[in-house]
């Protein structure tokens, strides 16, 4: 992955249109409000006796996630781009892969850092509902 020499002067060009970007976040804003909604209204004291069937909320998620990768694509498109282009293309060296691994074991370390810290939260029991949407089960876990 070559890096080419920018002049600090020149200002890189957005990849999508500042409308196409707020569309998005609008997007993802009304998805989770969506879900948001979804999940406060549902009450559950003993979670086992109330396990909604979660593979038609897996997979509508997945779908979800496929068409905002599909809405990037089409926006950065009109820009003449690629998604190859963000991704920055290929590794050049074993230097190069060594350092995406890297990075990629640090910010997963720090995720899990976040997670642990978050998992210790006194949180109000509201959020004990969330446990009914985790999954239980071979099929279950293959969905999610």
């Amino acid at each position: 992955m070559t890096n080419e020499s920018v002049p600090s002067s020149v200002r890189p060009e957005p990849v999508a249109s500042r409308k196409h970007s707020a569309v998005f976040v609008g997007i993802v804003a009304l998805i989770v409000f969506a879900g948001s909604a979804a999940q406060s209204g549902r009450t559950t004291t003993a979670l086992d006796a109330n396990h909604p069937n979660v593979i038609p909320l897996y997979l509508s998620a997945t779908l979800m996630n496929w068409l905002l990768v599909y809405f990037v694509w089409r926006g950065i498109r009109r820009r003449g781009l690629t998604l190859r282009s963000l991704i920055r293309g290929r590794w050049q060296s074993a230097r190069e892969i060594i350092r995406d691994f890297a990075l990629a074991a640090l910010l997963w370390g720090l995720l899990w850092v976040v997670i642990w810290g978050l998992d210790r939260l006194p949180l109000p029991a509201s959020t004990e509902s969330l446990d009914a949407y985790l999954p239980r089960g071979v099929p279950e876990v293959t969905v999610w």
